[in-house]
């Protein structure tokens, strides 16, 4: 019995590699495969669910995050009902169930149960990994940053490997933010290695990843980064929101109203979106669409077509592929159950860190601070409590960034890149458990 229980827990050991082993075939399909082999590709990601289910009698752990993301899952489906292009809503769901299926797989993963920095690790390499490659897969390099004018072509999608896989810049940027606050929560924490100039290194790697976003030239996750560091820093010492704070007021009040609506002009408008009106074009259109069809949505990867149908445009000439809003591409594509769905995952996410913050004293309670300015001192964290708390914040700042983008795109929802962000709740996910089951920290209670 002992012989089998070790294949049996060698085997589901595998499940991360067998997602990795099949990425390639869902991110480049155009590339790899003919598109009725899809369908058969996406249900393979999940090929060792049934074993689980046999071997341990449940698919996942018990985590705040856990039920959301298997209703998003059960739900995603339906956005098929509706769907104009079927092709295309299959390619749009592989990106959605490779998401679910890496999540889950990682969160089964012992390794990452017994250390969740391991997820940040891969998150890390991922931005790393696309820092190097972004300078070959965009249209072209920027001569000038920070240019608000409507006549730069930064948008263009780039032909990935010549072979017509494309990614847009935006998207690019949108994935790249998602590393820096984290890697930059971890590079603060001094007290996380026995050497304390070993965790500032991973600055390096941050400051790669940020100067590949800026040759993305997205004035939308200029702004999403300035932020997540900005509350990265404040988190870390907390002196320095007050400090932030005082600045930004004295910038507001020097801006005049023509520079705040110049500004916004800047931020909204891309390739295709050149003005914050057009925008609102497209979001008022997308809120009229999810009132028309609640329940179902109008089908995955359809706004392209369903919308000018349905609702044309007046100033926008040219074809919108997605919402430029995340929230609002979720609802569009699978109403509002999925919508709500989609926000519980990422409400339980955010509750999740926050607990783990408030446990390690970083937002301690009032009772707390008033003990802590008696003592005029604050103990000292253990180590492996230190990291809990950096990856906490880091992964905090990285949905702030991700938010931040998403209310002028949605880079994070059915797109090549948007697995990143279900690396996030994986850890958030390790978190929890690694919490639940620690004896050093028995107040962490959700």
């Amino acid at each position: 019995m002992k012989i089998l229980r070790i294949i049996r827990d060698g085997f589901l050991w595998l499940e991360p590699f067998w997602i990795a082993l099949l990425a390639p075939s869902l991110l480049l399909r155009d590339l790899l495969w003919d598109p009725w082999v899809h369908p058969w590709l996406i249900l393979s990601l999940f090929a060792f669910w049934p074993f689980r289910l046999l071997f341990t009698g449940r698919l996942a752990p018990a985590t705040p995050v856990t039920w959301p993301a298997f209703c998003l899952l059960l739900w995603t489906p339906v956005g098929l009902i509706n769907a104009i292009n079927w092709e295309r809503s299959w390619h749009a769901v592989g990106f959605i169930a490779f998401g679910v299926a890496l999540f889950f797989a990682l969160l089964n993963w012992p390794p990452v149960q017994r250390w969740p920095w391991l997820i940040a690790a891969f998150l890390g390499m991922g931005g790393i990994g696309l820092a190097l490659l972004g300078p070959m897969i965009l249209p072209r390099l920027p001569q000038e940053f920070f240019i608000f004018s409507e006549d730069l072509a930064r948008s263009r999608p780039a032909d990935f490997f010549n072979a017509g896989e494309t990614i847009n810049p935006n998207i690019l940027a949108g994935a790249l933010l998602l590393p820096i606050p984290l890697l930059t929560a971890l590079a603060l924490r001094f007290d996380i290695a026995r050497q304390r100039w070993l965790s500032p290194l991973l600055l390096l790697p941050a400051s790669l990843i940020l100067a590949a976003l800026l040759l993305a030239q997205s004035r939308g996750a200029y702004l999403a980064a300035f932020l997540s560091l900005l509350l990265v820093i404040t988190l870390r010492w907390p002196w320095a929101g007050v400090i932030s704070l005082i600045g930004g007021i004295a910038a507001g009040s020097v801006l005049s109203l023509e520079g705040v609506v110049l500004l916004m002009e800047a931020i909204g408008s891309d390739g295709s979106v050149t003005s914050m009106s057009g925008r609102w074009e497209i979001w008022t259109r997308a809120v009229q669409a999810i009132g028309d069809f609640a329940l179902t949505g109008i089908g995955i990867d359809s706004f392209e077509y369903v919308i000018p149908a349905l609702y044309p445009y007046v100033e926008i000439h040219t074809p919108i592929p997605h919402a430029h809003n995340l929230l609002l591409q979720v609802g569009v594509d699978l109403g509002l159950p999925g919508l709500l769905f989609y926000c519980w995952l990422w409400g339980a996410a955010l509750w999740i860190f926050i607990a783990v913050l408030r446990t390690s004293g970083v937002l301690p309670d009032s009772e707390e601070i008033n003990q802590h300015h008696r003592r005029g001192r604050r103990r000292s964290l253990h180590r492996q409590a230190v990291l809990r708390l950096a990856l906490a914040s880091g992964a905090l700042c990285a949905i702030v960034a991700m938010v931040v983008h998403g209310m002028v795109d949605a880079v994070t929802w059915g797109t090549k890149l948007a697995f990143l962000s279900w690396l996030l709740l994986a850890l958030a996910g390790a978190l929890y458990l690694q919490a639940q089951q620690s004896d050093d920290d028995p107040q962490f209670d959700l």
